[in-house]
């Protein structure tokens, strides 16, 4: 009986500090902010990271509200400590009706289900961005308008492709069903069903003198739209550096 009439007390202490009404504003105000950042991240084009910061930043500070709610309370001259509850008040708490009682608890849990909800969410949607676990490396296209620099274009795309094939958790298209598609116009989408990946790596080789530009689109192959596209202009003797850093690109 004692116990019970403990954790009353204990609880009309959290209502009198305003635990439970910090508990409900701040996991109110926190879904409504990460639901604002889903939006406006995409709209903005900010980094995915934005919109997990936020939801680490609302998760992480709820407890923290929650103890300075605890130990501080807003009063006309500013804010003071939270001094020890009067003799009898919190008796006269626990003497309301108890739909009175319950009813800042109930927001509180709302409020706490609000957060914890959104913030899982927020994080999980963060954690699964869209991954590609297949490729297909066509021959890089000879815009040189010198035949024999076709050699290097082809070369450039092998070296590509061997470096990929090295990634264990991606899985590459052979050398001779990529390469098959060389000269032919065909649709990416077609690519991609025929050799059965999820993305087709293309580009071309500009080559004059001792330098060389090279442009790369890494596509997905069920939709036509780039992933991502990269145009590097380096000298020939540094072409072993692009190569790594295209390949990069791709296994991130």
């Amino acid at each position: 009986m004692s116990s019970s009439r403990g954790y009353q007390r204990f609880f009309a202490d959290l209502k009198r500090r305003h635990v439970f009404k910090v508990a409900a504003v701040y996991g109110a105000v926190a879904f409504a902010a990460m639901g604002a950042a889903d939006f406006l991240v995409p709209a903005l084009r900010l980094p995915e990271a934005v919109a997990t910061g936020i939801a680490l930043i609302a998760v992480l500070g709820f407890p923290v509200a929650l103890v300075l709610a605890w130990l501080f309370d807003r009063t006309p001259a500013g804010i003071k400590r939270t001094e020890a509850a009067a003799e009898g008040e919190l008796e006269a708490i626990v003497a309301q009706p108890r739909m009175k009682r319950w009813a800042a608890g109930v927001l509180a849990l709302v409020g706490t289900a609000l957060l914890l909800g959104a913030g899982w969410w927020a994080l999980e949607a963060a954690g699964s961005g869209e991954t590609y676990e297949s490729i297909a490396v066509l021959p890089f296209v000879n815009m040189s308008g010198d035949a024999e620099n076709a050699y290097f274009s082809d070369g450039l795309a092998e070296e590509l492709l061997n470096a990929l094939a090295g990634i264990q958790e991606l899985k590459v298209a052979a050398r001779t069903s990529a390469f098959a598609f060389k000269g032919r116009s065909a649709d990416v989408r077609e690519i991609g069903r025929a050799l059965d990946v999820e993305t087709v790596l293309e580009g071309s080789v500009r080559r004059s003198g001792d330098r060389v530009k090279i442009s790369a689109q890494l596509i997905d192959a069920s939709t036509g739209y780039h992933i991502w596209s990269r145009e590097c202009d380096r000298r020939l003797d540094d072409i072993f550096a692009v190569q790594d850093e295209i390949a990069s690109a791709i296994a991130v």
